[in-house]
């Protein structure tokens, strides 16, 4: 007995909440002389594999099952052929689920949102999320003797984040010039420079310590969709005076993505955290006015592509960094002075594809 599934539907990417698993079981083999048993079952998990040193007393592995569907499917849903070429007996079946809203397991009104397929690895710990579509057949041997069989395939599952505050659109690094050389300032270190309640740049404060803005501008607030560039406008804010000391340049600077991924399994919770390289650039631009705009060119587009939205559950979250790091210097052979500063964002699928609507089509649906 030869036992395939695979999916029917013609969804590009992966399902969503609610979201219908449309698949075809076939079945090869001698024709059933009794009804077979035939059950399928929608499952879904999240597998946390920690290593020795930091497993201690604790299992090495842990299982959540986030949620599990199952059924029966009668022989007679069974459409049969034979196969001339064989002789053998060909049995197929549709199979349908329907992934929930969400599940979880605490004491919340609304259910938590179900965390993406993921499987990421650092420093000796696992976490995977999969859920698997599987179907056991069992067909009768001999009297009340029963041999099983089954087959399974992992469905590719994802969601987007329910955002109920949006997360700015414009980040400032304040680069003080008289920080110690290689020494990486950080943001709002002083509360006379601080950026203004919305994230735009401050206006300069001759009586703080002198520094160079450098106002990092997307085209919106920063939601990043996977697979699609978002636009970069880097602006920088130069005194007068120190314009006028000595030639300033833009050594460079850089933008990642850093995702963290914490479980609350087990007896404490575990961080993995992972970077993905942006945007980057190296060499030295001369900032000639107090208002400078950099052309950045191709270069000003930031994607995300190998991570996964933002999510939140009582078993994972999945959160989103932006790290900002500039280096200025006055004069090509002067040391470079550093800022760096990091800005929560938010990561989304992009929106599913539409299909157009023929008139014929309308009118057969009766609109």
């Amino acid at each position: 007995m030869k036992l395939s599934l695979g999916l029917t539907d013609a969804l590009k990417g992966p399902y969503l909440a609610r979201d219908s698993v449309r698949a075809s079981l076939e079945i090869r083999g001698p024709a059933f002389q009794k009804s077979p048993r035939i059950s399928a079952k929608l499952a879904g998990a999240m597998i946390v594999s920690y290593p020795t040193q930091i497993n201690a007393a604790s299992p090495g592995q842990i299982t959540n099952v986030l949620f599990e569907q199952s059924k029966t499917i009668e022989y007679r849903d069974l459409q049969c052929k034979e196969d001339p070429s064989t002789g053998e007996s060909i049995y197929t079946t549709p199979v349908e689920f329907q992934f929930p809203a969400g599940d979880c397991h605490c004491d919340k009104a609304k259910k938590c949102q179900l965390p993406p397929t993921m499987d990421v690895v650092e420093q000796g710990m696992r976490v995977r999320v999969k859920y698997t579509l599987s179907v056991t057949v069992g067909r009768s041997v001999l009297g009340p003797m029963t041999k099983s069989k089954s087959v399974a395939m992992e469905v590719p599952f994802s969601c987007n984040p329910s955002v109920s505050k949006l997360p700015r659109s414009t980040f400032v690094l304040s680069v003080p010039m008289v920080e110690k050389p290689g020494h990486i300032a950080q943001l709002h270190s002083l509360t006379q420079d601080q950026e203004r309640a919305d994230g735009s740049c401050p206006l300069y404060n001759p009586k703080s310590v002198p520094s160079i803005k450098i106002e990092i501008i997307l085209a919106q607030p920063a939601i990043l969709i996977r697979g699609q560039p978002t636009p970069v406008r880097i602006v920088i804010h130069t005194p007068t005076d120190l314009i006028e000391a000595g030639d300033v340049y833009l050594r460079n600077i850089s933008m990642d993505l850093k995702s963290s991924v914490t479980t609350s399994t087990g007896a404490l919770p575990r961080t993995l955290t992972q970077r993905n390289r942006g945007l980057s650039m190296a060499g030295a631009v001369k900032i000639d006015s107090e208002l400078f705009e950099l052309d950045t060119g191709a270069w000003g587009n930031f994607f995300v592509l190998n991570t996964k939205p933002t999510t939140e559950s009582c078993v994972l979250k999945l959160s989103h960094v932006l790290e900002i790091v500039a280096g200025i210097s006055i004069g090509l052979g002067s040391d470079v002075k550093y800022a760096g500063a990091a800005y929560e964002v938010i990561v989304m699928e992009p929106p599913p594809a539409y299909e157009s609507t023929t008139k014929s089509d309308c009118i057969s649906n009766g609109e």
